[in-house]
């Protein structure tokens, strides 16, 4: 039998490097270290890197229990090592359950829906074709593919679907998730990355979204293989990436993909195919006799019959027929009719026109703009857009939506309503605005304004983070503008847009490849400005990015970038506030003080991700100075981190020093997330010592805090310290539930460090027969 394995080489390295980063080691003296745990020297361990597999079975174990325990790496990792090394099913089984105890889940599964919002006020039932559907879904078949021509209805049916999928006691096929994607408001941008990162997202596994791409896409199939998730691709006829569609073909059971599209895709020929066809009799009918009360034709005696010859014209597609019975609230029923009669260039085209040619100037403006946000837009948004008052755009959008050319979006009916339009509506406006360059140019500058100063406003909120709330449904927009200004080398609005996107992604977890990617946007743009200090600041913002999720490799790049832009200037500027703080003289630094204070943070946040805390620590002392002059929030987390760091080296006095220092000036400026982190470390450190100095209020309030802004790394800190309160007063089941609630956290998060810790404990709990 071959004993070899490339991949389990390639693994062992993987895990052996793990060790290196986290403990600031050498390979070298890893490479000895656990040689010594079962005998050998170092050439044998070179060989087993080269993928030479260990002649004893407990050589494999010890390898894996090292590399799983002190490299902070994931059961996925073990699995596929275990798997690679031939380990025996039982054995592996036993090691995998050791390192990796099963905990029963103790709360429910946190999802974070991204249905849209229905269009219609009621859905005219398509029964074959929704029958059809939940038989495709009920199949063994992964993909359940939904055609038709545009305007069919796809989209409702879809969305009808899979709302249905997800109640409870469903009669048809039952999903604990749904995740939708569409590619009908950035054509070709989907892909199988950006799928991925909103799987994590909706899952409420933000965590995954900083891994490699390989290690993402596997520990993603396994979470839709360990729960049923539908998972919903909406427009799929204009994604060009076909690595998704194959992906999809191969989606593991339990969960589905439920795919629309105007043609039948090549890759994925094995779907179960569900034909949409135009609508029966009846079913157009029912979409007259909804229409009919909100239009001005509803006083129209015997409306349903007279409209009958415009519905055969319409042959059926709700969409066509919607559009025609809007102009029909303006023409007669025979201009209508003989319009569509003679239309050459298509039915859509002669409604869209002839829908045109009824929109005043304002109306016509509120059109074009829409294409401009990916998805809806507040009426205040389009508004400012279109340069119109409140007053003139309600009576734009009344006209529009009378004549099917706005869909009307409302999550409930106490929100604000929000203004989308059908992806054939999307492209004739496109299409017109086009042919009016001036005026697509004056509503894509104040769209690029509106987008600005939404983004300034909210920006870095650490003393009012309700203004977040204000980003929750329109930073996609405001992404949107991010790219535009990229290309277009709108330079200063690059920098603007992503400093006022910056803080929410990193409060909300939206992170990911889009967030890494606005820093680097931020460094060219102010580098082509000549703006240093922009630079320095966007680089040193990705370096924390990467440093606090693990990318060490990505993170070491943009640090050596930072230090050639840099590093003569931060250490002046450090000499020059120590030198005007000792003679009371106010000198001109040469760098712009927030600049040298991203740039130390930056090199101590990546100095502990690597393992180095006394380097660490050293950089957040030198700091303390300039942090101080900067005041509020930077003194604030420079003295935390520090705490934090001298905790980790074990000098649990002089943390808790700075962590009391840190809170009383997080209480005197109101940084609620400071207040919440330095009260969770305090309580940790007085666990740890005996002592219950803090209040039952204080963490309840830890819990509040953390809950309303839905910050969740707080939360699963809040979670851990409680897990072992209860456990230092002997109850172990409350413990048991809270360190199962903890665990979860860190892990959906990828904060492998915390989550190691949990993982101890849960060893310690399990060995004093809690889990029993």
């Amino acid at each position: 039998m071959d004993r070899r394995s490339e991949s389990f080489g390639r693994l062992l390295k993987a895990g052996m490097a793990a060790i290196a980063h986290i403990e600031g080691k050498k390979q070298h003296a890893v490479e000895a270290e656990l040689g010594a745990l079962f005998g050998v020297a170092g050439p044998s361990l070179q060989r087993y890197k080269a993928g030479y597999l260990p002649p004893e079975p407990r050589s494999i174990e010890q390898l894996a229990e090292a590399c799983v325990l002190r490299g902070l790496l994931g059961r996925l990792w073990l699995e596929r090592f275990l798997d690679t090394a031939r380990l025996s099913a039982a054995s592996a089984r036993e090691l995998t359950t050791r390192l990796f105890p099963e905990l029963p889940v103790a709360h429910e599964r946190v999802t974070r829906p991204n249905l849209p919002p229905p269009t219609y006020s009621r859905f005219i039932m398509r029964r074959a074709a929704y029958d059809e559907l939940m038989e495709g879904l009920r199949s063994a078949l992964p993909v359940t593919l939904l055609v038709s021509l545009g305007g069919m209805g796809k989209t409702s049916l879809a969305r009808a679907a899979t709302a249905a999928c997800l109640e409870p006691g469903a009669h048809g096929p039952r999903f604990d998730a749904a995740v939708w994607v569409s590619d009908k408001d950035h054509f070709g941008t989907t892909n199988l990355s950006t799928t991925l990162d909103e799987i994590a997202r909706v899952l409420d596994y933000p965590g995954l979204i900083g891994l490699p791409f390989t290690e993402r896409q596997r520990q993603i199939a396994d979470l839709l293989r360990r729960q049923p998730v539908l998972l919903v691709i909406d427009n799929a006829e204009t994604i060009s990436d076909g690595a998704l569609i194959e992906w999809l073909a191969g989606l593991a059971s339990p969960s589905k993909a439920l795919v629309t599209s105007r043609f039948a895709l090549p890759h994925l020929a094995q779907a179960y195919m569900v034909e949409l066809t135009p609508m029966a009799a009846h079913e157009t009918r029912a979409l007259i006799a909804d229409w009919l009360p909100r239009s001005r034709l509803r006083r129209l005696a015997g409306a349903l019959d007279q409209f009958e010859p415009i519905v055969e014209i319409a042959g059926g597609n709700p969409k066509a027929t919607q559009l025609a019975l809007g102009l029909l609230q303006h023409r007669s029923r025979d201009e209508v009719i003989e319009d569509l009669r003679v239309a050459r260039a298509g039915i859509f085209d002669e409604l869209f026109a002839r829908a045109w040619d009824l929109l005043d100037d304002a109306a016509r403006r509120v059109l074009l703009a829409i294409p401009l946000f990916p998805g809806s837009a507040a009426s205040e948004a389009l508004a400012f857009c279109a340069d119109l008052s409140a007053a003139a755009f309600a009576r734009s959008a009344e006209q529009l939506a009378s004549l099917s050319l706005l869909d009307v979006e409302r999550y409930d009916l106490r929100d604000a309503p929000r203004y989308n339009a059908h992806p054939l509506v999307r492209a004739y406006a496109q299409a017109r605005a086009a042919e009016l360059p001036l005026i697509e140019q004056q509503l894509r500058e104040r769209w690029l304004s509106w987008c600005v100063e939404t983004a300034r406003a909210v920006g870095f909120c650490w003393d009012d983070l309700d203004r977040l709330d204000g980003l929750d449904r329109e930073y996609e927009a405001i992404q949107a503008a991010v790219r535009w200004a990229v290309e277009q080398q709108r330079d200063e609005a690059v920098i603007m847009l992503v400093e006022g996107l910056r803080y929410y992604y990193n409060v909300r977890g939206l992170w990911g490849a889009e967030e890494l990617s606005n820093h680097e946007r931020r460094a060219a743009a102010a580098h082509r400005l000549g703006d240093l200090e922009n630079e320095i600041l966007a680089l040193a913002h990705r370096v924390e990015v990467l440093s606090k999720q693990g990318g060490l490799e990505q993170a070491a790049a943009a640090l050596e970038e930072l230090r050639g832009l840099g590093a003569t200037l931060y250490r002046d500027q450090l000499l020059l506030r120590v030198a005007a703080q000792a003679n009371g003289t106010l000198m001109r630094p040469s760098l712009r003080d927030d600049a040298a204070f991203e740039y130390g943070h930056a090199l101590a946040l990546y100095a502990r991700a690597s393992g180095d805390l006394p380097a660490a620590e050293g950089h957040w002392r030198a700091l303390l100075r300039l942090a101080q002059l900067l005041g509020e929030q930077k003194y604030v987390v420079n003295q935390r981190w520090l705490a934090t760091v001298l905790l980790e080296q074990g000098d649990s006095v002089a943390a808790r020093a700075y962590y009391r220092a840190s809170l009383a000036d997080a209480q005197q400026i109101n940084d609620s997330r400071s207040i919440t982190g330095n009260t969770l470390k305090l309580a940790l450190i007085d666990l740890s010592c005996g002592e219950l100095t803090f209040t039952a209020e204080a963490l309840a309030n830890c819990r509040a805090v953390a809950t309303r802004y839905r910050d969740r790394r707080r939360l699963a800190e809040y979670h851990w310290v409680v897990s072992q309160l209860f456990d230092r007063q002997g109850q172990r089941e409350a413990a048991r539930a809270e360190i199962q609630v903890a665990l979860d956290l860190f892990e959906r998060l990828g904060m492998r460090q915390e989550a190691a810790e949990v993982r101890t404990l849960v060893h310690l709990l399990l060995a004093s027969g809690c889990f029993r």
